[in-house]
């Protein structure tokens, strides 16, 4: 028979690839080394990153906090009562019952901040960027807010905020809400209030400068004893407004809706009420010398005892309480 080709030796099995390396862990976050500056009269002007920081009831009282970057931090009931935080960046920080009195703000960014009942009284807020902030039922007695300029649509809120005795000035709050605020003496000199919302809120006393109203909401308001004199507030919201004992002489108040509103004992000299609507206004002892109703809505409009020499009426219509 033919030989038999010999048989090759079967090969060694392959060695077991070795098990994979388990995945490394990250390592861990160093805590910020800017925490360890927490304390009064501290000064961080080596140490700039607060990013996020958990400072909830921290004592910062006197501190300088220039240029720090403490977006996103929390900082519910913190004390930073006379801190500087000039060009500090405080977005979308949560500032709830936090303190700032007498705190300098200049060129602050508190966009998104959220400092419902936050006490701010005596700051200086000069040139911050406040737009989207919360600041309902906050503290701002007597605060200065100057070159303030907040973009209309962003949502900032002032509802139920106390102002009394603030000073407004060079600043815009076109559509911000500050309903049901309580502006008490308040001075708003060469501003931008136009579309404002001031639903019942209190403006007695204040002295309003150079300023616009223009389509502003002010139903229910009380503005007793302002002084508007050239007060621009056409096409604005004023019905049942309180403005008892107020100088709105040479004012504009075109287009007004002033829908059962009390001008009682006010000064309206010179100022034009042109196609406004004063239906059952109270215009009881006022000075409405050479005042423009022109094409005004004015019936049931009470004008006992108001002195009326030279108002006009041309294409008024309605009757008024007492004989035009």
């Amino acid at each position: 028979p033919p030989p038999v080709p010999p048989t090759m030796p079967p090969e060694p099995p392959s060695p077991a690839s070795p098990p994979p390396h388990p995945p490394a862990l990250p390592s861990p976050t160093p805590p910020n080394p800017c925490l360890a500056l927490v304390a009064p009269n501290a000064d961080f002007s080596s140490c700039l990153s607060l990013r996020r920081a958990d400072l909830r009831g921290a004592v910062l009282h006197s501190s300088n906090l220039d240029g720090v970057d403490l977006s996103g931090a929390l900082l519910q009931g913190a004390d930073l009562r006379a801190t500087t935080l000039v060009d500090a960046v405080l977005m979308g920080t949560n500032l709830t019952g936090a303190r700032f009195d007498r705190a300098l703000l200049h060129r602050t960014d508190l966009r998104g901040a959220y400092g419902a009942g936050a006490d701010l009284r005596g700051a200086i807020l000069w040139d911050a960027e406040l737009s989207g902030a919360d600041f309902s039922r906050a503290r701002l007695d007597g605060a200065q807010l100057i070159d303030i300029e907040v973009r209309p649509g962003t949502g900032t809120l002032f509802v139920e905020t106390v102002l009394t005795d603030v000073l407004i000035e060079g600043s815009s709050f076109e559509e911000a809400k500050f309903s049901r605020a309580v502006l008490t003496r308040a001075r708003i000199e060469h501003s931008s209030m136009e579309r404002c919302h001031l639903e019942s809120a209190s403006l007695q006393a204040a002295v309003v400068v150079g300023t616009s109203f223009q389509g502003a909401h002010l139903r229910g308001a009380k503005l007793d004893s302002a002084v508007l004199t050239r007060w621009a507030a056409a096409d604005s919201d004023l019905r049942m407004a309180s403005l008892r004992n107020v100088d709105l002489s040479f004012s504009s108040l075109e287009r007004a809706n002033c829908y059962a509103a009390d001008f009682s004992h006010s000064f309206l000299t010179g100022a034009s009420l042109s196609g406004a609507n004063v239906e059952f206004a109270q215009f009881v002892g006022a000075i409405v010398e050479k005042t423009d109703f022109s094409g005004s809505a004015v019936d049931m409009a009470n004008f006992t005892s108001a002195r009326m020499a030279g108002a006009l009426f041309n294409f008024a219509f309605g009757t008024p309480i007492t004989g035009i």
